[in-house]
């Protein structure tokens, strides 16, 4: 206890380098790593440096230092993109990393300041206290979520991929729902401790019931879903290519990269497949049903079945071009018979938004233009296959896009993860 205010008290530069690492550790518990744990003592150390800070601007300095952490740590990989291009892009490195994480921080910032004027009354950290906290928190991610066109990633209910099982508990609480559960679970201790034994109790049981009732449905809900019989069972194939991003913008890189495609997708088994699917701008100039690109792609869309491949579209309307971040399905004489359009794209990375305030010509993709948000609810409907659901990279992110997609039999999710060598995103 005696070390534990030790660290409560202190201030200026230490203070917030405590909570900067606390922050780094969170992000430890989500993928590709795993270490549930840490989100102990780095939500349990927020919880209590925003409850015992000893002024208002301090309240919001905690989480936005927790934050400032949290997100540098997990956003490192925004480097990635920016030095494929280093003579155009590499001086936004730092502003790529360092400024968005300091804005992402602003949310924490303000649930811990939320959460202290809501608890400034309580005279000791109590269950009120402890459940203000971990709905602050879920408010505010929830809000990183949907404002300003929203960015959901890394959000702590993430932490339960650990097992395959855990997750499926987000079909009851979705992910917002999921981050509030874990944020109450890595506090516990905290209101444990400050807690007599009989409230410790009912606490620990409370939680403990609570989490193990969640467990059990969630171990169930794989078994109650709607499987594809075997009449409607299809069978993908999902080509690799593994082309570097520096070699898709070359003239003679982009037929090289076809000439890969169409050779991994035609191996043996070809015959038995339903659909070949390629990956987000494996095809990343314009085509068209019947023009140049048609003999190429023709027979690569296995007998009354599909090629999906990502496409860069363009369109002219009323004399205006459109460039679009699309997904074409092609039957085997390579004829157009469906398409998507992304209808959530990356700021900077595929438009540049308020371009009369920011210093940049264009987008770090490839070309001027930029791309055009696509409509609809994303769902493809073919006589080929099983109606399904499209996303395109980014677009995975967001809960909104996927849940209640009931007429959808299958996701995909394509994507060109080029961009960020192996780095952890």
């Amino acid at each position: 206890m005696m070390l534990l205010n030790r660290f409560l008290s202190l201030h200026g530069a230490q203070r917030n380098m405590l909570l900067f690492i606390l922050g780094c550790m969170a992000t430890l518990a989500l993928p590709p790593f795993h270490f549930f744990p840490l989100l102990i003592p780095s939500l349990a150390g927020l919880y209590l440096f925003s409850y015992h800070a000893p002024k208002h601007i301090r309240n919001f300095a905690d989480g936005w230092w927790w934050g400032l952490g949290y997100f540098i740590s997990g956003l490192y990989w925004f480097a990635y993109p920016l030095l494929i291009e280093p003579d155009k892009f590499g001086w936004l490195v730092p502003f790529a990393i360092i400024g968005i994480s300091a804005i992402l921080g602003i949310y924490t910032g303000i649930a811990t300041h939320v959460f202290a004027r809501l608890s400034r009354h309580s005279k000791s950290l109590t269950w009120l206290s402890w459940l203000i906290f971990a709905l602050c928190f879920g408010a505010t991610e929830w809000l990183r979520g949907h404002l300003f066109t929203g960015f959901p990633w890394n959000l702590i209910g993430y932490s339960w991929t650990v097992t395959d099982t855990a997750i499926q508990g987000g079909w009851y609480l979705g992910i917002y729902g999921l981050g509030i559960l874990t944020v109450l679970a890595a506090t516990l201790p905290i209101l444990l401790i400050n807690s007599n034994k009989r409230e410790q109790l009912i606490y620990s049981a409370s939680l403990c019931l609570l989490v193990s009732f969640f467990l059990i449905l969630s171990a169930r809900l794989p078994a109650q879903t709607h499987e594809l019989d075997k009449n409607n069972s299809i069978t993908l194939r999902l080509v690799q290519g593994n082309i570097p991003q520096s070699l898709k913008w070359d003239p003679q890189g982009r037929i090289d990269a076809i000439a890969t495609h169409r050779e991994l997708s035609l191996q043996a088994g070809h015959d038995t497949l339903d659909a070949v699917i390629w990956a987000e701008s494996a095809m990343g100039f314009p085509f068209k049903s019947q023009d140049a690109w048609s003999e190429r792609l023709s027979h690569i869309a296995p007998k009354d079945g599909l090629l999906i491949t990502g496409v860069t579209r363009y369109e002219r309307r009323l004399d205006k071009d459109y460039l679009f971040n699309s997904i074409q399905l092609l039957d085997g004489d390579a004829n157009v018979t469906a398409i998507y359009d992304k209808r959530k794209l990356v700021p900077f990375g595929e438009f540049v938004p308020l371009r009369w305030l920011i210093p940049l010509e264009k987008k770090i993709t490839h070309g001027m233009l930029d791309f055009t948000a696509g409509e609809g609810d994303g769902i493809v409907y073919s006589s080929h296959i099983a109606s399904f659901l499209n996303l395109i990279c980014y677009e995975g992110i967001f809960p909104e896009l996927v849940s209640k997609k009931s007429d959808a039999r299958w996701i995909l999710n394509i994507t060109n993860d080029a961009w960020f060598g192996d780095s952890t995103a």
